[in-house]
Protein backbone atom coordinates (compact mmCIF):
# COMPACT_ATOMS: atom_id res chain seq x y z
CA UNK A 1 0.00 0.00 0.00
CA UNK A 2 1.24 3.74 -0.84
CA UNK A 3 -0.30 7.01 -1.33
CA UNK A 4 -2.70 7.56 -3.85
CA UNK A 5 -1.18 8.73 -7.11
CA UNK A 6 -2.32 12.90 -7.34
CA UNK A 7 -4.50 13.50 -10.36
CA UNK A 8 -6.25 16.50 -11.58
CA UNK A 9 -9.57 16.95 -9.95
CA UNK A 10 -10.72 19.47 -12.03
CA UNK A 11 -10.62 17.22 -15.42
CA UNK A 12 -11.74 14.00 -13.14
CA UNK A 13 -8.66 12.10 -15.15
CA UNK A 14 -7.69 8.88 -13.72
CA UNK A 15 -4.39 7.04 -13.79
CA UNK A 16 -3.67 4.09 -15.38
CA UNK A 17 -0.73 1.75 -16.25
CA UNK A 18 -0.83 -1.70 -18.74
CA UNK A 19 0.29 -4.35 -16.73
CA UNK A 20 1.28 -7.28 -18.86
CA UNK A 21 1.69 -11.19 -17.31
CA UNK A 22 3.57 -13.37 -19.24
CA UNK A 23 5.39 -11.50 -21.43
CA UNK A 24 8.86 -10.99 -22.30
CA UNK A 25 9.45 -7.77 -22.85
CA UNK A 26 11.94 -4.64 -22.11
CA UNK A 27 11.10 -3.44 -18.41
CA UNK A 28 10.42 -0.15 -19.83
CA UNK A 29 7.56 -1.80 -21.01
CA UNK A 30 6.24 -3.64 -17.28
CA UNK A 31 3.83 -1.11 -16.33
CA UNK A 32 4.81 -1.12 -13.03
CA UNK A 33 2.38 0.74 -10.41
CA UNK A 34 4.50 4.18 -10.21
CA UNK A 35 4.13 4.45 -14.20
CA UNK A 36 0.74 5.75 -14.30
CA UNK A 37 -0.44 7.87 -16.81
CA UNK A 38 -3.75 9.49 -17.86
CA UNK A 39 -5.90 10.32 -20.50
CA UNK A 40 -3.98 11.53 -23.30
CA UNK A 41 -1.09 11.19 -21.57
CA UNK A 42 -1.36 14.47 -20.21
CA UNK A 43 0.22 13.42 -16.97
CA UNK A 44 2.65 10.69 -16.07
CA UNK A 45 3.47 9.17 -12.72
CA UNK A 46 6.97 9.99 -11.14
CA UNK A 47 8.78 6.82 -12.91
CA UNK A 48 7.30 7.15 -16.25
CA UNK A 49 9.04 6.26 -19.43
CA UNK A 50 7.30 6.38 -22.07
CA UNK A 51 3.25 6.18 -23.44
CA UNK A 52 4.68 3.83 -25.77
CA UNK A 53 5.02 0.39 -25.22
CA UNK A 54 6.48 -2.83 -26.86
CA UNK A 55 5.83 -6.60 -26.51
CA UNK A 56 7.67 -7.99 -29.35
CA UNK A 57 5.52 -11.31 -28.86
CA UNK A 58 8.82 -12.90 -29.69
CA UNK A 59 8.47 -16.31 -27.20
CA UNK A 60 7.03 -19.86 -27.19
CA UNK A 61 3.77 -20.41 -27.94
CA UNK A 62 1.07 -19.60 -24.70
CA UNK A 63 -1.74 -17.56 -22.89
CA UNK A 64 -1.06 -13.80 -21.84
CA UNK A 65 -3.39 -11.44 -19.67
CA UNK A 66 -3.06 -7.85 -18.89
CA UNK A 67 -4.91 -5.74 -16.71
CA UNK A 68 -4.26 -1.64 -14.80
CA UNK A 69 -2.09 -1.69 -12.11
CA UNK A 70 -2.18 2.27 -10.90
CA UNK A 71 -0.42 2.61 -7.54
CA UNK A 72 -3.60 2.66 -4.94
CA UNK A 73 -6.25 2.20 -7.84
CA UNK A 74 -5.62 -1.56 -9.36
CA UNK A 75 -8.39 -2.90 -7.70
CA UNK A 76 -11.20 -0.09 -8.96
CA UNK A 77 -9.93 -0.30 -11.82
CA UNK A 78 -9.73 -3.81 -12.45
CA UNK A 79 -13.60 -3.78 -11.26
CA UNK A 80 -14.24 -1.17 -14.25
CA UNK A 81 -12.87 -3.43 -16.64
CA UNK A 82 -9.57 -2.03 -17.59
CA UNK A 83 -8.48 -5.95 -18.20
CA UNK A 84 -8.30 -8.74 -21.35
CA UNK A 85 -6.17 -11.86 -22.48
CA UNK A 86 -4.22 -12.61 -25.56
CA UNK A 87 -2.33 -15.68 -27.06
CA UNK A 88 0.46 -16.12 -28.69
CA UNK A 89 0.62 -18.53 -31.51
CA UNK A 90 2.93 -20.80 -33.64
CA UNK A 91 0.39 -21.48 -36.00
CA UNK A 92 2.97 -24.48 -37.64
CA UNK A 93 4.12 -25.75 -34.17
CA UNK A 94 0.67 -25.98 -32.97
CA UNK A 95 -1.17 -27.45 -35.75
CA UNK A 96 1.19 -30.99 -35.32
CA UNK A 97 -0.75 -31.06 -31.92
CA UNK A 98 -3.90 -31.52 -33.37
CA UNK A 99 -5.89 -30.11 -30.15
CA UNK A 100 -8.25 -27.51 -31.01
CA UNK A 101 -5.90 -23.97 -31.80
CA UNK A 102 -6.11 -20.63 -33.76
CA UNK A 103 -9.05 -19.17 -31.58
CA UNK A 104 -12.15 -20.34 -33.32
CA UNK A 105 -15.41 -22.05 -32.52
CA UNK A 106 -13.67 -24.92 -30.51
CA UNK A 107 -10.90 -23.12 -28.93
CA UNK A 108 -12.21 -20.45 -26.32
CA UNK A 109 -10.95 -17.66 -23.64
CA UNK A 110 -12.62 -17.80 -20.55
CA UNK A 111 -12.05 -15.02 -17.98
CA UNK A 112 -13.67 -15.81 -14.62
CA UNK A 113 -14.28 -12.82 -11.83
CA UNK A 114 -16.75 -12.13 -9.43
CA UNK A 115 -18.91 -8.81 -8.98
CA UNK A 116 -21.64 -7.34 -6.73
CA UNK A 117 -24.45 -4.96 -8.82
CA UNK A 118 -26.87 -2.74 -7.70
CA UNK A 119 -30.37 -3.02 -8.41
CA UNK A 120 -29.67 -1.22 -11.72
CA UNK A 121 -26.97 -3.60 -13.23
CA UNK A 122 -24.40 -0.63 -11.66
CA UNK A 123 -21.43 -2.27 -10.45
CA UNK A 124 -21.18 -2.02 -6.82
CA UNK A 125 -18.27 -1.51 -4.64
CA UNK A 126 -18.24 -0.47 -0.70
CA UNK A 127 -16.20 2.66 -0.40
CA UNK A 128 -15.32 2.29 3.05
CA UNK A 129 -12.24 0.92 3.92
CA UNK A 130 -11.71 -1.95 5.73
CA UNK A 131 -10.09 -0.17 8.19
CA UNK A 132 -11.06 3.64 8.30
CA UNK A 133 -8.75 4.31 11.25
CA UNK A 134 -5.78 3.72 8.46
CA UNK A 135 -7.07 4.51 5.34
CA UNK A 136 -10.40 5.56 4.31
CA UNK A 137 -11.35 3.45 1.41
CA UNK A 138 -8.33 0.76 1.58
CA UNK A 139 -9.46 -2.76 1.33
CA UNK A 140 -6.82 -5.33 1.01
CA UNK A 141 -9.48 -7.97 -0.69
CA UNK A 142 -12.63 -7.34 -2.74
CA UNK A 143 -15.22 -10.83 -3.12
CA UNK A 144 -18.46 -9.96 -5.62
CA UNK A 145 -21.12 -12.76 -4.41
CA UNK A 146 -21.76 -13.23 -8.57
CA UNK A 147 -19.23 -15.42 -10.81
CA UNK A 148 -18.97 -13.08 -14.22
CA UNK A 149 -17.38 -15.17 -17.23
CA UNK A 150 -16.31 -12.94 -20.66
CA UNK A 151 -18.58 -9.91 -18.81
CA UNK A 152 -21.87 -11.90 -18.22
CA UNK A 153 -22.92 -13.32 -15.04
CA UNK A 154 -23.39 -16.87 -15.03
CA UNK A 155 -23.51 -17.17 -18.50
CA UNK A 156 -24.17 -20.54 -20.56
CA UNK A 157 -22.64 -21.75 -24.25
CA UNK A 158 -24.14 -24.29 -26.33
CA UNK A 159 -20.87 -27.03 -27.01
CA UNK A 160 -21.14 -29.83 -29.25
CA UNK A 161 -20.12 -33.29 -28.84
CA UNK A 162 -16.74 -33.35 -29.32
CA UNK A 163 -13.14 -31.40 -28.13
CA UNK A 164 -13.24 -27.71 -26.83
CA UNK A 165 -10.04 -25.92 -25.73
CA UNK A 166 -10.80 -23.14 -22.63
CA UNK A 167 -8.03 -21.27 -21.65
CA UNK A 168 -9.24 -20.16 -18.19
CA UNK A 169 -7.85 -16.87 -16.72
CA UNK A 170 -8.83 -15.79 -12.87
CA UNK A 171 -8.86 -12.41 -13.12
CA UNK A 172 -10.35 -12.01 -9.50
CA UNK A 173 -8.71 -9.73 -7.03
CA UNK A 174 -8.53 -12.21 -4.71
CA UNK A 175 -11.02 -15.01 -5.04
CA UNK A 176 -9.69 -18.26 -5.77
CA UNK A 177 -11.98 -21.16 -7.49
CA UNK A 178 -11.51 -24.71 -7.32
CA UNK A 179 -12.95 -25.82 -10.52
CA UNK A 180 -14.93 -29.45 -11.49
CA UNK A 181 -17.58 -30.37 -13.92
CA UNK A 182 -20.20 -32.73 -13.75
CA UNK A 183 -21.66 -35.81 -16.05
CA UNK A 184 -18.24 -37.21 -15.39
CA UNK A 185 -16.16 -34.79 -17.20
CA UNK A 186 -12.54 -34.36 -16.03
CA UNK A 187 -9.87 -31.68 -17.64
CA UNK A 188 -7.08 -32.64 -19.43
CA UNK A 189 -4.37 -29.71 -18.94
CA UNK A 190 -2.39 -28.96 -21.98
CA UNK A 191 -0.78 -25.77 -20.95
CA UNK A 192 -0.25 -23.66 -17.97
CA UNK A 193 -0.37 -19.42 -17.50
CA UNK A 194 2.24 -18.87 -20.67
CA UNK A 195 3.69 -22.19 -21.82
CA UNK A 196 2.91 -25.36 -22.75
CA UNK A 197 3.16 -28.57 -21.01
CA UNK A 198 5.68 -31.16 -21.91
CA UNK A 199 2.84 -34.15 -21.86
CA UNK A 200 -0.83 -33.16 -20.99
CA UNK A 201 -2.26 -34.07 -17.71
CA UNK A 202 -5.86 -35.18 -16.59
CA UNK A 203 -7.37 -33.61 -13.08
CA UNK A 204 -10.98 -33.83 -12.02
CA UNK A 205 -10.41 -30.39 -10.25
CA UNK A 206 -8.11 -27.92 -9.64
CA UNK A 207 -7.25 -24.97 -8.19
CA UNK A 208 -6.87 -21.51 -9.99
CA UNK A 209 -5.38 -18.53 -7.96
CA UNK A 210 -5.94 -15.01 -8.66
CA UNK A 211 -4.10 -14.16 -12.51
CA UNK A 212 -3.47 -17.90 -13.03
CA UNK A 213 -4.33 -19.63 -16.67
CA UNK A 214 -5.46 -23.00 -16.62
CA UNK A 215 -5.21 -24.20 -20.57
CA UNK A 216 -7.54 -27.37 -20.80
CA UNK A 217 -9.19 -28.98 -23.08
CA UNK A 218 -12.85 -30.76 -22.31
CA UNK A 219 -14.20 -33.44 -24.56
CA UNK A 220 -18.26 -33.22 -23.96
CA UNK A 221 -18.62 -36.72 -26.14
CA UNK A 222 -17.89 -38.43 -22.77
CA UNK A 223 -20.52 -36.60 -20.95
CA UNK A 224 -22.49 -39.08 -18.75
CA UNK A 225 -25.25 -36.63 -18.44
CA UNK A 226 -29.19 -36.86 -20.16
CA UNK A 227 -29.76 -33.66 -19.33
CA UNK A 228 -27.68 -31.90 -22.01
CA UNK A 229 -26.31 -29.68 -19.18
CA UNK A 230 -22.48 -29.35 -17.78
CA UNK A 231 -22.07 -27.45 -15.00
CA UNK A 232 -18.90 -25.83 -14.35
CA UNK A 233 -18.50 -25.07 -10.72
CA UNK A 234 -16.28 -24.01 -7.95
CA UNK A 235 -15.83 -24.68 -4.38
CA UNK A 236 -12.99 -23.02 -3.19
CA UNK A 237 -13.39 -21.11 0.23
CA UNK A 238 -13.27 -17.28 -0.01
CA UNK A 239 -11.09 -15.95 1.43
CA UNK A 240 -8.85 -18.95 0.26
CA UNK A 241 -7.99 -21.01 2.40
CA UNK A 242 -10.50 -20.41 4.57
CA UNK A 243 -10.46 -21.48 8.33
CA UNK A 244 -9.56 -25.56 9.46
CA UNK A 245 -12.17 -27.57 9.02
CA UNK A 246 -14.32 -24.91 7.10
CA UNK A 247 -17.05 -26.31 4.34
CA UNK A 248 -16.91 -24.15 1.21
CA UNK A 249 -20.18 -23.41 -0.58
CA UNK A 250 -20.43 -24.42 -4.13
CA UNK A 251 -21.03 -22.16 -6.75
CA UNK A 252 -21.90 -22.22 -10.44
CA UNK A 253 -19.55 -20.27 -13.13
CA UNK A 254 -21.09 -21.04 -16.07
CA UNK A 255 -23.46 -23.83 -17.89
CA UNK A 256 -22.33 -25.65 -21.06
CA UNK A 257 -25.58 -26.94 -23.02
CA UNK A 258 -24.70 -29.90 -24.70
CA UNK A 259 -26.02 -31.02 -28.29
CA UNK A 260 -27.29 -34.57 -28.13
CA UNK A 261 -26.53 -35.28 -32.02
CA UNK A 262 -23.29 -37.09 -32.55
CA UNK A 263 -20.62 -35.99 -34.38
CA UNK A 264 -16.90 -36.80 -36.05
CA UNK A 265 -14.02 -35.09 -34.10
CA UNK A 266 -10.58 -34.93 -36.09
CA UNK A 267 -9.25 -33.18 -32.82
CA UNK A 268 -6.71 -35.56 -30.57
CA UNK A 269 -4.43 -34.76 -27.57
CA UNK A 270 -1.14 -36.11 -28.18
CA UNK A 271 1.05 -38.12 -25.40
CA UNK A 272 3.53 -35.36 -25.99
CA UNK A 273 3.18 -31.79 -26.13
CA UNK A 274 5.84 -28.79 -26.72
CA UNK A 275 8.67 -31.04 -25.84
CA UNK A 276 11.54 -28.55 -28.10
CA UNK A 277 11.05 -26.18 -25.86
CA UNK A 278 13.93 -25.61 -23.17
CA UNK A 279 12.16 -26.04 -19.71
CA UNK A 280 13.45 -24.40 -16.57
CA UNK A 281 15.63 -26.98 -14.26
CA UNK A 282 15.09 -26.64 -10.63
CA UNK A 283 18.52 -27.86 -9.70
CA UNK A 284 20.26 -25.38 -11.71
CA UNK A 285 19.52 -22.60 -9.56
CA UNK A 286 21.96 -20.78 -7.58
CA UNK A 287 20.19 -19.09 -5.12
CA UNK A 288 16.70 -20.16 -3.43
CA UNK A 289 14.61 -17.07 -2.51
CA UNK A 290 11.98 -17.41 0.26
CA UNK A 291 9.42 -15.03 0.92
CA UNK A 292 7.06 -14.77 3.27
CA UNK A 293 4.18 -12.15 3.65
CA UNK A 294 2.25 -11.07 6.53
CA UNK A 295 -0.81 -9.26 7.30
CA UNK A 296 -0.61 -7.39 10.51
CA UNK A 297 -3.42 -6.15 13.01
CA UNK A 298 -3.48 -3.37 15.85
CA UNK A 299 -5.93 -0.66 17.21
CA UNK A 300 -7.85 -3.45 18.52
CA UNK A 301 -9.71 -4.75 15.29
CA UNK A 302 -9.10 -8.35 13.50
CA UNK A 303 -8.95 -6.05 10.02
CA UNK A 304 -5.64 -6.31 8.58
CA UNK A 305 -3.47 -2.40 8.89
CA UNK A 306 -0.62 -3.33 6.94
CA UNK A 307 1.53 -6.00 4.54
CA UNK A 308 4.97 -7.10 5.69
CA UNK A 309 7.24 -9.28 3.30
CA UNK A 310 10.00 -10.42 4.65
CA UNK A 311 12.77 -12.72 2.29
CA UNK A 312 16.15 -13.95 2.43
CA UNK A 313 18.44 -16.06 0.10
CA UNK A 314 19.64 -19.63 0.52
CA UNK A 315 22.75 -21.00 -0.76
CA UNK A 316 22.31 -24.38 -3.42
CA UNK A 317 25.32 -24.84 -5.02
Amino acid sequence: MGPLPRHSPATHRRPTVVHLHGGVQQSTSDGHSMAWFTSGFSSTGPHFSSPSYCYPNEQPPGNLWYHDHAMGLTRVNILAGLLGAYRVSDPAAEARLGIPTGGGEFDRNLVLFDRDFMRDGALFMNATGNNPTVHPQWQPEYFGSVVVVNGKAWPFLRVRRRRYRFRILNASNARFFKLSLSGGLRFVHVGSDSVYLAKPVVTDEFLLAPSEIADVVVDFAETATTSGAVMLRSDAPAPYPGDPGEKADTVAVMKFVVSRKPEHDPSAVPAALMTRYPKPDVREAVLTRRIAMYEYTKNGTDEPTHPVRTGGRTRTR
